[in-house]
C-alpha cells in the first residue's frame, strides 16, 4: 500500500511562513478617504483597490479599510463580457491586509489593532452593484467570473491575502469558469497564504470560491460558506503540489456533480483541524471528491453533509490517510454513508465513524452498501484504533458499518471497536457498544465525540508502530495528550475524572444585603471543559439543589489559577435565613448531568436599610438636651429598629444601641438627655435583622446649645457611703443668664463615665438661692464605682459640674470555689473567702449532683464563722462513686443574704466491687441454689457484672442483677454426685473481686430422700500421707460430722490440680 505522509513538514513549514514578519512598505486603500488619494497614509488612501495594486511591488503591503470594494463598477447598465473579466489582480509577493477602521498612526499603525469581526473588507463581484453590502446578491447573473486574479510568475515568492471577505464572483461562462472568488495560477515554486479570510456566495463550474492550477496554497483560519460549483464547491485543485489547509470552517457549500466542498485532481493536500458540516452534493464525495490525488485529513470533523455515494468523501484512484477524525451523521443516497473508495489505498487511524448511513432509496434495497464506509475496484483499507459503529443501510439501524466488493481488501490491524461485523469476517475484535458522547465542543478546534467513563474503548487502543508503515500519534483529535500506555479508541482521549466537590467560601457579612449575597466557591476538576455550569444554590430549607434557586458564577471571576469564584445571590427577602451550598455540574460527555454540592453554610439577609425622613420643624435642642422626630416609610413589622448616638460619623464608635419606638403611623421621637454644650452629635436609625446585623444608611446630625445660657456647678463631695446610699454635695454657682432660680436640680449617676447608658438621676423641683446642697441617694449597688455630676436645669437647658467618682461599701464577701479532691465516695472541697472588711461571716460549701447548688436545698456544711479572710476546706461525705457533682463556696452575712461562688464541677472516682459467697442450698429434683451477698456494687465506666464461678465448668454463670438488690443467687441443674465448690464474683473495669469457696455435691444414693441434711459444717481433716512411692500413697482422715446424722459413705478424692 501507498504511504506517503507530510503532516509534520506542511506544519513545520508553515510555522516559519505565518511566523515571518518582513518590513515593507504600506499603501493604504479607503473607499471615502478625502485626502490626496496616493496611499501614502489613511487620509490620502487610494480610495480604489485596483489603483494600489497597481502601485504595488513585490514586498509591499496593501492595508485595506472596511468596506465593499469591487473590481469594476457599472452603474446603470449590464456589463459587458470584458467587464465581467476584470478582476483584482494581485501582482508577486503583494501582500492585502483587511480589517482596518483606516485612521491615522497612533491609533491604527499595527495589524495586530485589526478587528475583523467589526470592521469587515469586501472584495465583491458585484460589479452592476444589485445587492446591498456586496455578500448577498439575489441577481448575480453579471457578477465578475471572478473576484481575485493571482499569477505569480515569479520565483519563490508568497502573495499574500489576510482579513478579508472575497464574495458574488459567478464563473458561469465556458471560458472563464474557473475559481469564482480567486484564480490562482502561475509558476509551481510559488506559494498563495491565504489567512482569516471568509468566502461566501461565490459560484463557478470548477472551484466556486477558489481554482488553484500549479501552486502551493496555504489556507489557514478561514470560513466558507454558500459556495457552488459542479466540481468541487469550495476549491478546486489541478496538478498541484502542496495545499495546506489549516483550521478552517466549511459550511453550507455544494457542489453540484463531484465534491461539496473540494476536488482535488492529481494534487497532493493536506487538511488539518478543521470542522466541515451541512456541505452537500448530488453526485459523489458530500465533502471532498479525489481523482488521482494524495489527501492527508488529520484531526478533522466532518457531519451533517450529504452525497450520492461518499457522504464525507468518494476517492477515486486516490491514497488518503484519515487520522484523529470524527465523521458523524453523513448520509449517502447510494453507498458508502460517510467514505467511498474505487481504486484507492486508504488508512483510517485513531478515527470514530459513528451514526452514518446510506440508502433510503427503494431501488437500492438489501444490504452492505456501507452506512460508514463502502470499498470498491480493488481499494484496500487499513484500520486500527478506530470506532466504527452504529452506522447503517435503509433505516435498519446499526447493521452495516463497513461493505466492500469482491475485489476489495480490509485489513483490520487490530484494537478497533465495530458495531456490526457480519457479513463481514475481517474483523478480528469483539462486537460491541462503544458508549460514545453526542457530538460536542469537548475542547481543541473541531467537535468531538467523547467516550463514556464507562466505554470499552477506555485504554483498549493500541500505542507505537503498529507496522505497515502507520504509527499511532499520541495525542487526539483535541490535540490532548494520549496517555502513555493505555490510548484509548477513537479519536478521542477521555482523561476524564470525576471532579472533587467545591468548597464553599466563608460568608463575608459586608457583601450581604437585605436582598442580595455575594458568595464564593472553589472547583478543583481534571478537565474544566466537562463543568457545564457551577455556581451556588440556595434555598430557605437546608440542602438546597439545582432545582431550587441557582446563581451561576460569574466566569470573570473564575480564577484557573485557585479555582475559585464569586456568584451573586439577587431576589432575597430581607431578614431571612437562607442555606447555601457551592455546586457544579458536570458531564462525562455522555450519560448526561451530574451535580455536586459543596459544604452547607447558612446566612441571613439584613433588614432593609430604614427610609428616614426627619422632621426639622419640630426639632428641639437645648445646651444639654435634644428631642428628634423622623419617620420610617419602609417600616417593617418583623424587624427591631434602634438608634445609636455619637460624636464622631463612625457607626461602630457610637454608643451602645437604644431601642426605638415606632408607631403604628411609622413616626418615632428620640429625646437624649445630659448632652455636652456646644457639641455636634451624630444619630443613626437602623434595623436589626434575626441574626443581630444591623443595617443602616447615612446619619443625621444635630447641634447642642452655648453653654453660657444654661447654670453653672460644681460638685464638692461625696459621704456616708453605704453599700447601697451615699449623701452628695453640690453646688450652684449661677443660675444662668436672665435667670433667678432652677426649675430642678440634683445629680446624675452612672457605673460607666461616659453616663451612658445606665444613668441613675436623684432630682429635686426648683431652687432660687445659690449655695451647695446636699442630697442622699440611695438603691445603689453594692461594691460598686460610680460617677456622679450635679446639674441644674434653667428655661435654656441644663448645666452640669465635673465628674466625681466613689465605691460603695461591699454588703457580701466574694467567695471562690478553688478546687475538689475528689475520692471514690467523698471529696475535699477547697475555697476562699475574701470579707472585704466584713464581720461575722459564715462560710462553708453545698454540692449536688445537678447544677448550681444552693442552699437549703442541696447537700452543705457551714465550716465556720470569720471575720477575716481565708482559705477553707471540708471533706464531703457519702458521696456516689463515679458520679458527677457540682459544688460551690457560699458566704453570708448577718442579715442572712448569701453569696456564691462559682459552680464547680467534678467526678468522684470509680469503685470496685465486694462480693461474699453464702451457703449454698440443695433443692428438690436434683437441684442447688447458689447465693451471694453484694456488699459493695462498685461503680465504674463499665456496669458491674455479677455471677458465680463452678468447679464443673470452665466459663462463669453471668447473673443479670438488678440495681435495687442486695443479693443475686443462681440455680443449677443437675447436681452432680461429687463433691464440688463455687464461689461469687463481682467484675467491673477496675478490679474483680471474689468470695470464699462453698462445697456442693452429693456422693451416693438419692438425692430427694427425707434424711438428707446439710454437711457444709462437717470438718473433714486429712491427717498423714504417707508411703509415697513412685505409683501410690497411704492417706489417713477424720470425718467430725458435728453428731449429724446421714453419713454413709466417705472417699477420697485426688486430682492432679488443685481445688479451685
Amino acid at each position: 500500500m501507498r504511504k506517503q505522509f507530510f503532516i509534520f513538514l506542511t506544519i513545520l513549514f508553515l510555522s516559519c511562513l505565518w511566523s515571518t514578519n518582513v518590513f515593507s512598505a504600506v499603501i493604504y486603500v479607503k473607499h471615502d478617504a478625502t485626502g490626496l488619494n496616493n496611499g501614502t497614509s489613511w487620509t490620502n488612501a487610494y480610495k480604489d483597490l485596483q489603483d494600489a495594486l497597481t502601485a504595488a511591488q513585490n514586498g509591499n503591503e496593501i492595508w485595506v479599510a472596511k468596506g465593499v470594494y469591487r473590481p469594476v463598477i457599472i452603474s446603470g447598465r449590464t456589463p459587458e463580457i470584458s467587464e465581467r473579466e476584470i478582476s483584482f489582480l494581485i501582482k508577486d509577493g503583494v501582500k492585502i491586509y483587511g480589517g482596518f477602521v483606516g485612521t491615522e498612526p497612533g491609533t491604527e499603525d499595527s495589524k495586530e489593532q485589526r478587528d475583523l469581526d467589526t470592521n469587515i473588507t469586501v472584495l465583491s463581484g458585484d460589479i452592476d452593484m444589485t445587492g446591498s453590502d456586496g455578500i448577498y446578491d439575489d441577481n448575480n447573473q453579471y457578477n465578475s467570473y471572478r473576484v481575485i486574479t493571482v499569477n505569480n510568475n515569479a520565483a519563490e515568492v508568497v502573495t499574500t491575502l489576510n482579513g478579508v471577505t472575497i464574495s458574488q464572483g459567478n464563473g458561469n461562462h465556458v471560458s472563464n469558469e474557473y475559481g469564482g472568488g480567486i484564480y490562482v495560477y502561475g509558476n509551481a515554486n510559488n506559494t498563495v497564504l491565504i489567512e482569516k479570510s471568509r468566502f461566501i456566495n461565490n459560484y463557478a463550474n470548477s472551484g466556486g470560491a477558489i481554482f488553484i492550477m500549479e501552486q502551493k496554497v496555504n489556507l489557514k483560519n478561514c470560513y466558507f460558506s454558500g459556495n457552488l460549483s459542479g466540481r468541487g464547491g469550495c476549491i478546486n485543485t489541478n496538478d498541484s503540489e502542496e495545499v495546506t489547509v489549516l483550521e478552517c470552517n466549511f459550511s453550507g457549500n455544494r457542489g453540484a456533480s463531484y465534491g461539496g466542498v473540494f476536488y482535488f485532481d492529481n494534487s497532493v493536500v493536506n487538511i488539518i483541524g478543521s470542522s466541515f458540516s451541512e456541505n452537500s452534493t448530488d453526485g459523489v464525495g458530500g465533502n471532498i471528491y479525489i481523482y488521482s490525488a494524495n489527501v492527508t485529513l488529520t484531526n478533522n470533523v466532518f457531519y451533517n453533509s450529504t452525497a450520492g455515494n461518499g457522504g464525507v468523501l468518494y476517492s477515486y484512484n486516490g491514497t488518503v490517510n484519515v487520522t484523529n477524525c470524527t465523521l458523524y451523521n453523513n448520509k449517502a443516497k447510494f453507498y458508502g454513508g460517510a467514505v467511498y473508495t474505487s481504486y484507492t489505498d486508504i488508512d483510517i487511524i485513531s478515527s470514530t465513524i459513528s451514526e452514518n448511513y446510506c440508502g433510503n432509496s427503494e431501488s437500492y434495497s438489501g444490504q452492505n452498501k456501507g452506512g460508514g464506509i463502502y470499498l470498491s475496484n480493488y481499494s484496500e483499507l487499513d484500520i486500527v484504533n478506530t470506532i466504527l459503529s452504529k452506522n447503517f443501510f435503509n433505516n435498519d439501524l446499526y447493521n452495516d458499518d463497513c461493505a466492500r466488493d469482491d475485489r476489495s481488501t480490509i485489513n483490520s490491524m487490530g484494537n478497533n471497536i465495530v458495531g456490526v461485523a457480519e457479513p463481514l469476517t475481517d474483523f478480528n475484535e469483539v462486537i460491541t457498544e462503544p458508549q460514545l458522547g453526542s457530538l460536542a465542543d469537548n475542547g481543541g478546534p473541531t467537535k468531538t465525540m467523547a467516550i463514556c467513563s464507562g466505554s470499552p474503548a477506555k485504554d483498549a487502543g493500541a500505542s507505537g508502530d503498529v507496522g505497515a508503515d502507520i504509527i499511532i500519534p499520541n495525542k487526539d483529535q483535541r490535540g490532548s495528550d494520549r496517555q502513555p500506555g493505555k490510548y484509548d479508541i477513537g479519536a478521542y482521549e477521555g482523561t476524564f475524572q470525576v471532579p472533587d466537590s467545591p468548597t464553599t467560601t466563608s460568608v463575608i457579612s459586608d457583601n450581604i444585603t437585605a436582598n442580595s449575597a455575594t458568595l464564593g466557591g472553589k472547583i478543583t476538576a481534571s478537565d474544566i471543559f466537562l463543568i457545564s455550569s457551577y455556581g451556588v444554590v440556595w434555598s430557605t430549607q437546608q440542602n438546597p439543589e439545582v432545582s431550587d434557586s441557582v446563581a451561576e458564577a460569574d466566569a470573570d471571576t473564575y480564577n484557573s489559577d485557585t479555582g475559585e469564584f464569586e456568584a451573586q445571590l439577587t431576589g432575597l427577602e430581607p431578614n431571612t435565613q437562607y442555606y447555601e451550598r457551592a455546586f457544579i455540574q458536570y458531564s462525562d460527555g455522555c450519560s448526561g448531568m451530574f451535580s455536586l454540592y459543596g459544604v452547607e453554610y447558612s446566612f441571613t439577609t439584613k433588614a432593609e436599610v430604614p427610609n428616614v425622613t426627619w422632621d426639622e420643624s419640630k426639632k428641639y435642642c437645648t445646651a444639654t438636651t435634644a428631642e428628634l422626630f423622623g419617620n420610617i416609610s419602609n417600616k417593617s413589622n418583623n424587624v427591631s429598629y434602634y438608634y445609636r448616638l455619637g460624636i464622631s460619623d463612625n457607626f461602630d464608635s457610637a454608643t451602645s444601641p437604644h431601642s426605638l419606638s415606632v408607631g403604628s403611623d411609622n413616626s418615632f421621637t428620640i429625646k437624649e438627655t445630659d448632652l455636652t454644650p456646644e457639641k455636634l452629635y451624630y444619630v443613626w436609625v437602623y434595623a436589626e435583622n434575626n441574626a443581630g446585623v444591623p443595617a443602616y444608611d447615612t446619619h443625621h446630625s444635630f447641634n447642642t446649645e452655648s453653654q453660657s445660657d444654661v447654670p453653672t456647678l460644681d460638685i464638692a463631695t461625696e459621704e456616708n457611703i453605704t453599700d447601697t446610699s451615699v449623701r452628695l454635695t453640690g453646688i450652684i454657682e449661677d443660675f444662668g443668664i436672665n435667670e433667678s432660680g432652677l426649675i430642678e436640680y440634683g445629680f446624675v449617676l452612672s457605673e460607666n463615665e461616659d453616663f451612658l447608658p445606665s444613668i441613675k438621676k436623684a432630682e429635686s423641683s426648683s431652687i432660687d438661692i445659690l449655695g451647695p446642697f446636699p442630697m442622699d441617694v440611695d438603691g445603689l449597688t453594692p461594691y460598686t464605682t460610680y460617677y456622679a455630676k450635679a446639674y441644674g436645669i434653667n428655661s435654656k437647658g441644663t448645666g452640669n459640674s465635673t465628674v466625681i467618682s466613689f465605691q460603695t461599701k461591699p454588703n457580701l464577701p466574694v467567695v471562690e470555689m478553688k478546687s475538689v479532691e475528689p475520692d471514690s465516695r467523698s471529696a475535699t472541697l477547697n475555697g476562699n473567702i475574701d470579707t472585704l472588711g466584713l464581720t461575722n461571716l459564715v462560710y462553708g460549701f453545698v454540692w449536688d449532683t445537678s447544677p448550681s447548688p444552693e442552699l437549703p436545698n442541696s447537700s452543705n456544711h457551714e465550716v465556720g464563722i470569720t471575720s477575716s479572710s481565708l482559705d477553707f476546706s471540708w471533706s464531703a461525705e457519702s458521696l456516689e462513686p463515679y458520679t458527677d457533682y457540682h459544688a460551690k463556696a457560699y458566704g453570708k452575712n448577718a442579715s442572712g443574704e448569701i453569696t456564691y461562688s462559682q459552680d464547680f464541677s467534678f467526678k468522684t472516682l470509680a469503685e470496685s466491687p465486694d462480693v461474699e459467697t453464702l451457703d449454698p442450698v440443695i433443692l428438690p429434683d436434683n437441684k442447688v441454689a447458689f447465693r451471694a451477698e453484694i456488699i459493695k456494687r462498685g461503680a465504674s465506666a463499665e456496669k458491674t457484672e455479677f455471677g458465680f464461678y463452678v468447679s464443673t465448668a470452665s466459663d462463669p454463670i453471668i447473673v443479670d442483677v438488678p440495681d435495687s438488690e442486695a443479693n443475686f443467687s443462681y440455680v443449677f441443674d443437675n447436681l452432680p454426685g461429687t463433691k464440688e465448690q463455687v464461689k461469687a464474683y463481682a467484675k467491673n473495669d477496675i478490679d474483680t473481686d471474689y468470695g470464699v469457696l462453698k462445697s456442693f455435691g452429693n456422693i451416693k444414693g438419692d438425692i430427694n430422700r427425707d434424711d438428707v441434711v446439710d454437711l457444709s459444717d462437717a470438718i473433714i481433716t486429712l491427717k498423714i500421707m504417707t508411703g509415697i512411692s513412685v505409683s501410690s500413697v497411704a492417706l489417713d482422715a477424720d470425718v467430725n460430722a458435728d453428731g449429724k446424722i446421714g453419713i454413709e459413705e466417705a472417699a477420697y478424692i485426688l486430682r492432679e490440680i488443685a481445688t479451685p
